[in-house]
């Protein structure tokens, strides 16, 4: 029951930032412009709106796109409520077309134990064959990796980090962050050819019994609206 919708998000948002981490931020009128170089997450490599008041965003997006110009990167942009009705006005009339829509997704972990995470391992601490692994069935290469590995040392709230390994093989890994009452999920990957055999739903189970366990009364995660298969696997979890 989110009653207060603009603080939530914002909530939300914030933990996020903190969790995935970008590897550098510029603010202007309470947006902000992260850069993550060799990181293909948009999260970390967007404009993103905070705080923004109303009437500014044509000035913030000419700022935004001097910014990426001089880094010689896309000027992806991040909507959301807190964006206010003006950002979507502006990138209309620019003939700007909304792609890679993501769905944000919320559920009550307080007493909510799941006994579905039969043999999930848990570390507080990601080690190379996590990272390795991850990375290898997210399709990044090694100056990707070696970024991703840098971000998630920034991040100072705790973090469990999530694998099913069998005949000394990661076959499927996913992280979870906690702070403030909120703890985000992060990261679920599982190799094609271990898909369908539920490991996916066992990582998210022992991810969401970590969070009730470790102070979060909500989880969230974050999911492109066309992955089907994961949208299904979340709704399933409630």
């Amino acid at each position: 029951d989110m009653t207060d919708v603009p603080a939530s998000i914002y909530r939300i948002e914030r933990h996020c930032a903190l969790a995935w981490p970008a590897v550098h931020v510029e603010e202007r009128d309470g947006w902000e412009m992260r850069f993550s170089p060799r990181s293909t997450s948009k999260r970390v490599n967007s404009l993103t709106p905070m705080t923004p008041p109303v009437g500014r965003f044509r000035d913030v997006l000419n700022w935004a796109r001097e910014q990426c110009r001089a880094r010689g990167v896309a000027c992806h942009i991040r909507i959301h409520p807190l964006a206010g009705p003006d950002s979507a006005h502006v990138l209309r009339s620019l003939g700007v077309m909304p792609a890679n829509e993501t769905r944000v997704q919320i559920l009550s972990v307080e007493g909510n134990r799941t006994a579905m995470s039969d043999g999930v391992i848990l570390e507080a601490t990601r080690d190379h064959g996590w990272l390795d692994a991850y990375a290898e069935m997210h399709g990044d290469d090694r100056e990707a990796r070696q970024q991703i590995g840098a971000m998630l040392d920034q991040v100072t709230m705790k973090q469990a980090f999530a694998s099913i390994v069998a005949y000394d093989r990661i076959l499927a890994v996913g992280r979870a962050a906690c702070g403030d009452g909120l703890g985000g999920i992060f990261q679920i990957m599982t190799r094609p050819e271990a898909r369908r055999r539920g490991l996916g739903r066992r990582i998210m189970a022992a991810l969401l019994d970590w969070c009730g366990e470790n102070g979060a009364n909500q989880a969230y995660l974050q999911v492109e609206a066309a992955n089907s298969a994961a949208c299904s696997l979340y709704e399933s979890l409630g």
